[in-house]
């Protein structure tokens, strides 16, 4: 990747992000930038990522629609998403877009980032965490309607976050797991 601006179309996370896509559009969407924006490290291993956003229960017991997903930013702040399979969404995308191009710019995210650099999310070494994350992705394609999601975005919405689910599970399985 180039400089902090680097907006490449070439990018695979902008298939889905931003735009006419369906993730990275939400509060949820630039709380999980925070949450990378803020930690002590730029590159950052998958099972971390997942503990920190106390999705790894969740994630192993199926129970996105009901999930608490948080991160501590700083003693006694712990900020919350509303709709965890929304993030698990974006953050799967995010973690596509660092199995094929190692990194994302900030500013390819969000134009106007306060953050500086890049997000690295590895998967070497994570397998249990990409596992599960896909296993997300999968419950979430066949289930979009026992989620928040259904209350929120018209049918037509909710069918291309269930395909982009299934979109970006298929080329993560490639990318990460080849």
């Amino acid at each position: 990747m180039g400089s902090d601006d680097d907006t490449d179309d070439s990018l695979v996370i902008l298939r889905w992000w931003g735009g006419d896509g369906t993730l990275g559009q939400a509060d949820d969407s630039l709380l999980l930038l925070d949450y990378f924006g803020t930690a002590s490290a730029r590159s950052l291993p998958l099972n971390i990522v997942l503990r920190d956003l106390h999705l790894w229960e969740p994630l192993e017991a199926q129970d996105l629609a009901s999930a608490d997903a948080y991160f501590v930013s700083k003693p006694g702040f712990e900020p919350h998403f509303d709709i965890a399979v929304g993030m698990v969404l974006d953050l799967a995308a995010i973690v596509l877009e660092c199995a094929v191009n190692d990194a994302v710019s900030f500013r390819a995210l969000d134009p106007s980032s306060a953050y500086p650099g890049t997000i690295e999310v590895v998967t070497t070494g994570s397998a249990d965490g990409l596992l599960l994350l896909l296993g997300g992705l999968d419950w979430f394609a066949v289930n979009p309607q026992s989620t928040e999601l259904a209350d929120l975005l018209s049918a037509d919405e909710l069918s291309a976050s269930a395909q982009a689910a299934i979109e970006i599970a298929a080329e993560l399985r490639q990318a990460a797991l080849s």
